[in-house]
């Protein structure tokens, strides 16, 4: 057996939803390990492959790159989070479910208008060289910020893009949500 007594990984390009509130876990370490302790499925040989037992579940990174890397795996999972996570992660939605469940929330009504144009709105912004009235890609803000300072956005009419000064209807329009801010977080 080869003695490695530490074994680096490569940070993960995409860290997966709610990365902050798991271990952090370094991809390849498990996929490093476990062929020097236990034999993988081999198609070619007909072998079965070796099991892999976890018994807390506590990331499901590290039970996929376990499955990945050919070993049958047994997890337990006893936090609902963490097993919803796996079970999204293990066989995620595909494009066509997300789709419909974004357009099926867009077409919920709030107020007198839908969702979706709702949400669109509060993206409106005008274009600095042609004055047109365009959707921004995103608002930048400062920590603690009440406004944004600036905006993002490619204009269609004239193909100005870039970052570009907030304006002051940008900063009334984020003030007035601001407004409501207690009222969200009292429902949450």
């Amino acid at each position: 057996m080869d003695f490695q007594p530490y074994i680096p990984g490569m940070l993960p390009a995409e860290p997966g939803p709610l990365a902050r509130f798991t271990p952090p876990l370094e991809d390849g370490v498990i996929s490093t390990w476990l062929p020097l302790h236990a034999p993988p499925f081999d198609a070619a040989q007909g072998r079965p492959g070796s099991w892999v037992l976890d018994p807390f579940g506590f990331s499901s990174r590290l039970v996929l790159e376990a499955a990945r890397a050919g070993y049958r795996v047994l997890v337990t999972v006893n936090n609902p989070i963490s097993r919803f996570l796996l079970e999204m992660s293990a066989e995620p939605p595909s494009e066509v479910d997300f789709k419909a469940a974004f357009a099926d929330l867009a077409a919920v009504k709030k107020g007198e208008e839908r969702l979706g144009a709702h949400l669109q709105s509060l993206y409106l912004t005008a274009c600095e060289k042609c004055a047109a009235e365009i959707y921004a890609d995103s608002f930048l803000w400062r920590k603690g910020a009440d406004a944004p300072y600036a905006r993002v956005y490619t204009c269609p009419h004239c193909e100005d893009a870039g970052e570009r000064v907030a304006t002051p209807q940008d900063i009334e329009k984020a003030k007035q949500i601001a407004a409501t801010d207690a009222l969200h977080r009292s429902r949450a």
